[in-house]
């Protein structure tokens, strides 16, 4: 069945059936909803709504506005008919004129008087029509939107056709027959034009014409007898086949008195073969709302794979999952979403090959800044290599433009709702490219995601960040016989950046300050080795006179571990570290940035929400606190499973998880 006639089909699902007589009403039929074509001048915006449905062709019109609503009513002969299609294109266009004379805010209330006495009642939201007619919305997502009300209780559907003109009544032709509450008596000289007496007349109903119309705010029952109070819909709801339904990212209150708006959080890459094995964690943060959603895992090509997983947190709860090879489904296993109707949620994925590496990063909700992501960092040679995965969040097709530091672009092409993972070499017929330092991914709008750098033994990375920050932060600083720590913050922007870079002593002194100009698309890149800071710099801020981007790695010497975190709006009063580790160690570390000392209360926390342990630390102006996570209050913490913090200043705290066998290691900021 194609796909206008499965419309149609549909249409005619509203039909109500009368048993009692076996006659068949239609409540909303094909022939009272079609308009003139109409090849109108283009309307200027200084005509009234009311000149401009004139010169569409409506006649007798009357328009009414309130509030945020506007009523339109015209009549319209049967004669004039047309496909279901044509129906949708002009319920659009008078939306869409609304749109352009009051705003797309407005409901739109479309009244139609046949001159058969039927009267349909169409009501919509202004804008749909409009989405409707760029292609926004297809036919069978904007009919649903589209509340369809009979005012009258429609013509019999029978077939032939009612011609009273012609002698037809209610004994001779079955499509005369008469409503509930009424008998067919042709020879009574009440009998309407059909030969049909009222017996009892329907309540909350007024004759207009021969047809019993609805009062206002009343609609017909499902037996036609009588009209009964419409039930209205909520915000970002509308009414199908005589119920509500939420909108397309909505869902229902407890109680369905509400349509809630859906958050997604997303976690855009999974790996769970080849001995990949991803762990996922999500942690309601709030004190005292429960937190409710749905799990749900997706193939590359945005296909839904395996059962959905619904999730229910109390407060403070944390729930952890682990995805391998065992799981079901497995090699289909490419992201997953968290659909709940709060924002007040975080999580993390990790993958790893255990015994090798692994690496952490946030899970991340819908972008909401510009359309572009930044990759602050490229490395593509002999020793390393830079992958991205990208998850396109959005139903419609995305032609992504990456524009690297030398100018050289590529095009990817993501489909809705696809996931692609792909080394910066594969965008080079598999050519390293150690030229290259940088990239900015444009037309991206929806599209959330993820760098890996990998090399030898060594794996870490960082979530894509559509936003900069006129402020970085870099917590902690090691260089030693072990440990190495690489920073690099990127200016994105298309002309010079002022940088200003500001180290402090464990302590909270002030050090040398440098600044130096950051060309268009450059990095202040570099080990702590070689940035010619001060001997003693425990921790440093850098700032721009642009926005910049930037992230922090540590690594060991041998070439065995590395780990890191992005720098980018991880200055907090309040956040999580979202999970103590309990095959290895975990590290905390706070700097605070402000200029008066900062009180930091401390809680751990089970994953029933129930509070192990809590304490508060002073952080002294610009001083840095550093240490196992179970040893920073000198408490017994056994049994937590994280921790979060609260600050009367702000503070920039990460966490570092090592495992026990020293082969694995990951980051995470404050989240």
């Amino acid at each position: 069945m194609g796909t206008k006639m499965g419309l149609k089909m549909q249409f005619l699902r509203k039909v109500r059936v009368l048993a009692p007589t076996s006659y068949y009403f239609i409540t909303s039929y094909l022939v009272m909803l079609i308009f003139i074509i109409i090849s109108g001048p283009v309307f200027a915006s200084e005509l009234s709504l009311k000149d401009s449905l004139t010169t569409y062709g409506l006649q007798n019109l009357i328009v009414s506005s309130s509030a945020n609503s506007v009523t339109i009513k015209y009549t319209q002969t049967v004669a004039e008919c047309s496909n279901f299609a044509h129906m949708l294109n002009k319920i659009a266009d008078i939306a869409d004129l609304v749109v352009q004379e009051l705003g797309a805010d407005y409901e739109v209330v479309i009244e139609q008087d046949f001159d058969d006495d039927q009267i349909m009642q169409i009501s919509t939201k202004a804008a749909n029509g409009s989405a409707y007619l760029n292609n926004s919305l297809n036919d069978e997502q904007f009919s649903a939107l589209l509340d369809f009300q009979p005012r009258t209780r429609g013509p019999i559907m029978v077939a032939g056709e009612c011609l009273p003109k012609q002698g037809n009544t209610c004994e001779n032709c079955p499509a005369c027959s008469c409503y509930p509450g009424e008998i067919c008596d042709p020879s009574n000289p009440a009998a309407n034009e059909r030969g049909c007496v009222v017996v009892t007349p329907p309540a909350h109903a007024h004759l207009k014409g021969s047809q019993y119309v609805c009062d206002d705010g009343y609609a017909w029952n499902g037996d036609l007898t009588n009209c009964i109070p419409i039930v209205k819909c909520p915000e970002h709801a509308f009414k199908f086949n005589g119920a509500c339904e939420c909108e397309a990212g909505y869902t229902w209150n407890s109680d369905k008195s509400n349509c809630l708006k859906i958050i997604n959080l997303y976690y855009p890459h999974l790996a769970c073969v080849d001995g990949w094995q991803t762990e996922i964690c999500i942690i309601n943060p709030s004190p005292d709302e429960t937190l409710s959603g749905i799990l749900k895992f997706f193939s590359n090509n945005g296909r839904p794979v395996g059962e959905d997983l619904t999730i229910t947190l109390a407060p403070h709860a944390r729930y952890q999952l682990t995805l391998n090879r065992n799981s079901p489904d497995a090699a289909e296993l490419n992201y997953m979403v968290f659909a709940a109707t709060s924002q007040n949620m975080c999580g993390y994925l990790k993958f790893f090959l255990n015994g090798k590496y692994r690496v952490a990063i946030p899970a991340t909700f819908d972008k909401t800044s510009n359309d572009n992501l930044f990759v602050s960092h490229i490395a593509s040679d002999k020793l390393w290599w830079t992958g991205i995965s990208l998850l396109n969040t959005s139903s419609t097709s995305k032609k992504i433009t990456f524009t690297f530091d030398n100018n050289q672009t590529k095009t990817v092409t993501l489909a809705g709702n696809e996931h692609r993972a792909f080394t910066i070499a594969s965008l080079f017929d598999a050519e390293k490219q150690p030229g290259l330092n940088s990239a900015e991914i444009s037309a991206a709008a929806g599209v959330v995601g993820l760098q890996i750098f990998g090399g030898g033994d060594q794996l870490s990375g960082i979530l894509l960040k559509d936003n900069t920050a006129t402020e970085l932060y870099y917590p902690h600083l090691v260089s030693d016989d072990s440990w190495w720590t690489g920073i690099a913050a990127y200016n994105p922007h298309a002309t010079s950046s002022t940088l200003t870079i500001t180290p402090f002593s464990k302590d909270g002194e002030s050090l040398t300050t440098q600044t130096f100009n950051l060309g268009s698309h450059k990095k202040y890149l570099g080990t702590l080795s070689s940035l010619n800071l001060p001997a003693n710099s425990a921790w440093f801020k850098v700032e721009s006179t642009l926005g910049i981007t930037g992230f922090e790695l540590f690594g060991t010497n041998n070439g065995k571990l590395l780990a890191g975190y992005t720098g980018v709006g991880i200055a907090s009063r309040n956040a999580i570290f979202p999970k103590l580790e309990k095959n290895g160690w975990t590290g905390i570390a706070f700097a605070n940035i402000s200029n008066k000392p900062a009180n930091i209360t401390l809680k751990f926390y089970n994953d029933a929400g129930v509070a192990v342990a809590d304490g508060t630390i002073q952080v002294n102006s610009h001083s840095k606190v550093l240490g196992q996570a179970e040893n920073l209050l000198r408490l017994d913490t056994s049994g937590a499973t994280y921790m979060d913090y609260s600050s009367d200043q702000d503070v920039v705290g990460f966490q570092i998880d090592g495992s026990t066998d020293n082969m694995m290691l990951d980051a995470l900021p404050g989240m």
